[in-house]
């Protein structure tokens, strides 16, 4: 991200022509978005796009990142519901086909930069948070599980999955501690963001070429 910060993705959203790869808000650190020149976004020394909306202004912990022409991936950038779940995979093992609500004693599963594929049950499917380190307070859902995200897990994509295909919840906010040991962490539901946004997740089995 723009402020150096290191996080992970979820699922590709998209509005009006235009695709978005999904994280969390506060990857973003000071807020620089633009429907048009957003601050760059890079995957380590690739671009893959530009800051285009970050909704901690609106109590959601997600940032949209637009896919444009300033990507220099060769071989141009895609939009796919493929998932990767398990970072020792080195080929997609399922497909986002479906949306969720997130409900309590629902499974939800994560698969993040730090602590890989990890799960855990919905304790409070409504509810609010407020980091230390943050000004805003957040709209959430709450995950009960040991080690269920850690730093650089933000914006992650939320999911249950049976077989090959998965249904998507959301995206990673955060996690809680207990004795200093982290036992859950928090999801900013993707009904939320749709509802305040517009977009929509993208479920098609068609590899789609946004940019070349």
């Amino acid at each position: 991200m723009s402020s150096g910060s290191s996080c992970s993705t979820g699922a590709i959203f998209y509005k009006d022509g235009n695709y978005f790869i999904s994280t969390a808000g506060h990857c973003f650190g000071i807020a620089e978005t633009s429907a048009t020149r957003g601050a760059l976004v890079r995957q380590y020394s690739t671009n893959i796009g530009r800051q285009h909306a970050d909704g901690r202004g609106r109590g959601l912990d997600i940032g949209l990142v637009r896919i444009t022409t300033d990507s220099t991936l060769t071989g141009g950038r895609y939009a796919t519901n493929k998932l990767k779940r398990y970072n020792s995979v080195n080929t997609y093992d399922a497909s986002i086909t479906s949306l969720s609500n997130v409900y309590t004693g629902q499974y939800a599963c994560k698969s993040g930069i730090t602590s890989d594929y990890t799960c855990g049950a919905v304790t409070n499917a409504n509810t609010t948070v407020k980091y230390p380190e943050q000004t805003y307070t957040f709209n959430i859902a709450k995950v009960a599980g040991t080690d269920w995200s850690l730093p650089g897990d933000s914006g992650a994509g939320v999911y249950n999955s049976s077989g090959s295909t998965a249904t998507y919840l959301g995206n990673v906010s955060g996690n809680y501690k207990i004795n200093g040991v982290v036992q859950g962490g928090y999801i900013t539901k993707f009904r939320d963001v749709a509802d305040s946004y517009g977009v929509s997740l993208y479920i098609s089995n068609t590899i789609y070429k946004v940019v070349n």
